[in-house]
């Protein structure tokens, strides 16, 4: 912003812009301590594998509930 108002672009629908941009900060995050998925997850496997496993059954999980859910709407 001071940049723009430095070059007299500076108005209220660049505010606008900027002010509506998604921040890193503002990234909403989900922490689980890695005690409680270590027992479930495979021996050896990363805080990344961990993650992908992670959504990888959440996906799967929330596919299965839209074929439940459609197989009782027939």
């Amino acid at each position: 912003m001071r940049n723009l108002d430095a070059e007299g672009k500076l108005d209220y629908e660049s505010i606008k812009e900027i002010m509506s941009e998604l921040k890193p900060n503002q990234v909403e995050k989900l922490k689980i301590p890695m005690d409680s998925i270590r027992p479930f997850a495979p021996k050896g496997a990363t805080p990344k594998d961990m993650e992908e496993l992670l959504i990888r059954l959440a996906k799967e999980n929330y596919q299965r509930q839209c074929r439940m859910r459609d197989d009782g709407a027939r």
